[in-house]
C-alpha cells in the first residue's frame, strides 16, 4: 500500500503500520505479538 504523505513522516508510518496490523489482528499467528496485544 502506497502512502505519499507518510514518506517524510516515520512517526505516521509506525501509527498506520500497527492501525493496518491490529485492523486484521485475528489473522495474526505470532504467539509473541499475539502475547503482546491481549
Amino acid at each position: 500500500m502506497f502512502l505519499p504523505f507518510i514518506d517524510d513522516d516515520p512517526k505516521t508510518a509506525e501509527i498506520m503500520a500497527k492501525v493496518l496490523l491490529f485492523a486484521q489482528d485475528d489473522k495474526i499467528k505470532d504467539v509473541f505479538i499475539l502475547e503482546q496485544i491481549k
